[in-house]
């Protein structure tokens, strides 16, 4: 059906064909924000979702945006300049982008993006144009990490154009497969199963020895920059982006119980736009609960408590808590490659490379269960940044 309506299946289609259901609700999704009602233009929301993919380095998603904009009747002009040639309201979104792509958690102590859009710019923007541009921004900062991480090159008439090649220092990545992972993480799972407690037992600590982070991993250090192609880097806004790590000195970790998406957020932007809320809340349900009770082939294996770990885990490196989550199990579930894998995935997954497969043993995941983790850390990512936004949002309305 997707081929008959669309005269194609990209490479993204082929991926989320694994997840018939999740794919049904993405396209329904993007559908109703790109093409359904709101207040910004048709043209002005793909150019949108063109510099929220182009801010985290994804020429997958530029070149797919990119055709879509241009067979609507886009102006190639705006493509050929980038953000120089934007209306310049449009263009005061860029910091606004840049902020969501890097530290979002940054709008909770200083919403003044936000404050120049809805009250300096000129015109200035309404609440509902600013939420609907804060759904897209977060959506392709998400899906785009997802393309990125999991290693998805363009379809094959922009291949011409695409700047990241394989380079033949990768190819080291390609290392056989190491049992020891997969059986640790079903050793994990099946223990916790037995068990039914919030803590492993202490047999489970770690097996696999411990893999040193790449530099370009965010930590405690310095803050991080990633790859940029020249193609997309005039939609950024900025000369470069830098993911800066969550710092416990500089803010305040954001506890569920005093603002969730659930319980806050969902209902914040339900009363602008009740059926786009409700389709990503489906989006956000359909993968936090599908399973095939299997990891690794092994079949019949309760995978929940994996899932919501990484989950968790994900919301974590953002600054957000749940109070009522033992966060101890996130370390006896998974072992420190994993970790860093996810790490990587929602921070810099423009540098992620065959090395990185290779090295957190990414390789002995089939490839399913590797698109399904990214999509625990893809929905993690679009909470987080909505939910920063929209408490930027409310804090400049109470001023």
């Amino acid at each position: 059906m997707l081929y008959l309506r669309n005269g194609r299946l990209t490479n993204s289609d082929r991926v989320m064909l694994w997840f018939g259901d999740l794919l049904t609700l993405h396209r329904q999704f993007v559908s109703e924000f790109l093409l359904g009602e709101g207040p910004l233009s048709q043209d002005w929301r793909m150019l949108i979702a063109i510099m929220a993919a182009s801010s985290v380095g994804c020429e997958y998603q530029y070149f797919l945006m990119r055709d879509i904009f241009l067979h609507s009747g886009g102006d190639p002009l705006f493509l050929t300049k980038g953000v120089s040639a934007f209306p310049p309201k449009l263009r005061a979104l860029t910091d606004l982008i840049y902020v969501l792509a890097y530290k979002p958690w940054s709008l909770r102590e200083d919403p003044r993006p936000v404050y120049v859009l809805l009250k300096e710019t000129t015109p200035i923007w309404s609440i509902n144009e600013l939420v609907q541009a804060l759904v897209i921004i977060s959506y392709y900062h998400g899906i785009s990490c997802f393309c990125l991480a999991f290693g998805l090159v363009p379809e094959v008439n922009f291949l011409k154009d695409f700047s990241r090649q394989e380079e033949e220092k990768e190819k080291e990545g390609m290392k056989e497969l190491d049992p020891s992972f997969t059986q640790d993480l079903c050793e994990r799972l099946r223990k916790y199963s037995a068990e039914e407690q919030d803590e492993l037992p202490a047999e489970l600590e770690p097996k696999i020895a411990f893999v040193e982070e790449p530099s370009d991993t965010p930590n405690k250090g310095p803050a991080v920059e990633e790859v940029k192609s020249p193609l997309i880097e005039r939609f950024i806004g900025k000369s470069s982006g830098v993911f800066e790590s969550f710092s416990h000195k500089n803010y305040k970790i954001l506890k569920d119980t005093d603002f969730s998406w659930k319980n806050d957020g969902f209902s914040f932007v339900n009363q602008l736009f009740s059926e786009l809320t409700v389709s990503l809340n489906a989006i956000f349900e359909e993968v936090n609960t599908m399973t095939t009770n299997s990891v690794f082939q092994t079949l019949n294996t309760d995978t929940s408590a994996l899932r919501k770990a990484i989950n968790m885990y994900a919301k974590d490196i953002f600054g957000i808590k749940h109070a009522n989550y033992p966060y101890k199990k996130i370390n006896r579930l998974m072992a420190i490659p994993l970790k860093t894998f996810i790490k990587r995935s929602v921070t810099v997954p423009a540098n992620i490379t065959n090395i990185d497969y290779g090295r957190y043993h990414i390789y002995s995941f089939p490839p399913t269960e590797v698109a399904h983790v990214l999509l625990l850390v893809q929905q993690a990512r679009i909470e987080a940044e909505l939910i920063y936004g929209i408490l930027a949002a409310q804090s400049v309305l109470k001023s």
